[in-house]
């Protein structure tokens, strides 16, 4: 079912009805781009660099499709139902509110990024930029409502006290023919008969043109006349309403009034985020597959901004989210590696549960309207795709084991293995991103050391290997010509290589231990945030790009 700003209101109960009542919910995201290749993660990266590096990714990206899938289990009839909903998201607030800077809200008028080859893949796929830009369901985030409340309250307050002492208006050139037609036009209508109706509209005005009549009215009459603006869809041009005001209350009122309907307004303008909150009142398992940027873009679009601190980030995710369980993590298992390959893709996925030894599974729409329609890179097929790999995965399993488990059952029994642990290729020692506060701690790598090399050389595998041969068996992996790491298989020479080969020298190389490097790319990414939001030149950063890594590995006998 496709959800767009058009039909969002009226299907919001069927998309509520459909996560309260499943079992598990699986989602997939687009969005405008993937970030930059020199983010990569690298072979030895910590939790909070390939945090860092995914969070730096997400950046100014945001999301254009979010794809979700709600499965429940038929018990008496042994099958499964499913509810697909294709979602456009768009960042936009109401049009009244879009001169309204308000800070951390990526709807508030902040630019966003697109790459290229990104809108290239979607569009080859049929992905429809139209009806993403003209149709999308907008979104805003309960702390970004509650930052506009503010500003709202704060200019209610502003306006109230220049209303106590109007100051005089100096009205441009250009404007003054106007503004004498409208005040003579008023002048007339506050000595009316006080029968009559008790406003006044002014049609059509630009915005600059409505903020010199308003203030020029309310320098004339102050309390005694209330000024309004009454928006026309996303038209530039409003009317001017102004109230006749025969108390100072009266005119407090009308103040009031406006102000709460602003407050109301700006909260209808949840919009999307009003899922997010559903999903996580219904503590339901949500499944992705290679998930943690749709997970980090879901987050920062319908939750909060993403913090500096991987420990922070876990925190708040365990707050919106607390189970996930990414499909590429869960092939990892032991009982499902051999069946279903080493780091698959999707489309991998769905080929291999579709044939021997994956049983068949009896899944159905709810009802012909969810019935899924599309192709790959359209999130709510994608977001189907991956629930019911998860759930072949899962009977599987179930079938496999002894004694039999059902799906549900074999899902609980792996519960403390599977769940909240996130795919993470290229990196060494770490299986997977691990969701829990303990996953915040690199594995022991006081064997493993960094070695940059001076550009004017070109080193080889034996090179490196001569310099580490008296510290016995090594492997090496290269990210670059210049960069690369080296593993100690006698983690007892540690303390030697240290010794002998770290600290200043005047060599080609240099050596330091791993903890050493890794803090300094923490430190400078940090930096780096701290320079580009004081506008000012983003650091430079050591490379460690996975992408152009040779994945050159080499185990000798220190020779």
């Amino acid at each position: 079912m496709e959800i767009t700003s058009d039909n969002f209101e009226e299907r919001l109960p069927v998309i509520e009805k459909a996560i309260t009542e499943a079992d598990f919910l699986s989602f997939d995201c687009e969005f405008t781009g993937l970030g930059k290749g020199n983010t990569s993660v690298g072979p030895y990266d910590t939790p909070e660099l390939i945090y860092g590096k995914f969070r730096q990714n997400v950046g100014k990206f945001v999301l254009m499709q979010f794809g979700l899938c709600a499965f429940k289990f038929i018990k008496e009839e042994n099958r499964y139902e499913y509810s697909c909903f294709t979602c456009y998201v768009y960042p936009r607030v109401p049009k009244k509110f879009e001169s309204m800077r308000v800070t951390g809200s990526m709807a508030s008028g902040s630019a966003c990024s697109f790459q290229p080859d990104s809108f290239e893949m979607l569009s080859s796929h049929g992905f429809d930029f139209n009806k993403w830009i003209c149709k999308g369901v907008g979104y805003l985030r309960q702390q970004d409502i509650d930052r506009y409340k503010e500003e709202l309250t704060r200019i209610h307050k502003i306006r109230e006290e220049a209303n106590e002492s109007p100051q005089m208006v100096k009205v441009p050139d250009g404007m003054k023919v106007l503004v004498t037609k409208i005040l003579k036009t008023v002048d007339e209508f506050m000595t009316e008969d006080e029968n009559k109706k008790d406003f006044l509209e002014v049609p059509d005005l630009a915005a600059y043109e409505r903020r010199i009549v308003a203030q020029s009215l309310e320098s004339k009459y102050g309390w005694k006349v209330y000024v309004e603006t009454l928006p026309v869809g996303r038209q530039q041009n409003c009317p001017l309403r102004a109230y006749k005001c025969a108390e100072k209350e009266v005119n407090s009122a009308h103040r009031q009034r406006h102000l709460d309907n602003e407050v109301k307004d700006i909260e209808n303008a949840k919009g999307f985020c009003r899922i997010l909150e559903m999903i996580t009142k219904s503590g339901k398992p949500i499944i992705g597959h290679n998930m943690l940027m749709d997970l980090l873009h879901t987050c920062k679009a319908f939750c909060f901004d993403l913090p500096v601190h991987y420990a922070d980030f876990l925190s708040s995710l365990k707050a919106h989210l607390p189970t996930v369980v990414d499909t590429k993590s869960f092939c990892a298992l032991p009982q499902l590696r051999a069946v279903s390959g080493t780091n698959p893709s999707l489309g991998d996925l769905w080929k291999k549960v579709n044939s021997s030894p994956f049983p068949e599974v009896d899944y159905r729409p709810t009802e012909k309207a969810f019935e899924v329609s599309g192709s790959f890179h359209d999130a709510g097929y994608d977001a189907y795709i991956t629930g019911v790999v998860f759930l072949k995965l899962a009977v599987y399993l179930g079938r496999t084991s002894t004694p039999y488990k059902t799906s549900s059952e074999i899902f609980w029994s792996l519960f403390e293995t599977t769940v909240n642990k996130l795919a993470i290729p290229r990196v060494q020692d770490i299986s997977g991103l691990d969701l829990s506060v303990k996953g915040c701690q690199a594995p022991d790598r006081s064997h493993v050391f960094h070695v940059s090399l001076d550009e004017t050389v070109h080193w080889t595998n034996k090179d490196v290997l001569n310099l580490f041969s008296p510290f016995g068996d090594v492997h090496i992996n290269w990210c670059n010509d210049s960069n690369l790491f080296v593993s100690l298989e006698r983690r007892k020479e540690a303390a030697k290589v240290r010794e002998k080969l770290c600290g200043p020298n005047d060599h080609v190389w240099k050596v330091r231990p791993v903890e050493e490097f890794t803090k300094e790319l923490e430190k400078a990414m940090k930096e780096a945030e701290v320079d580009s939001k004081a506008g000012g030149n983003k650091r430079a950063r050591p490379d460690t790009t996975a992408e152009q890594a040779k994945k050159t590995k080499a185990k000798v006998s220190g020779d």
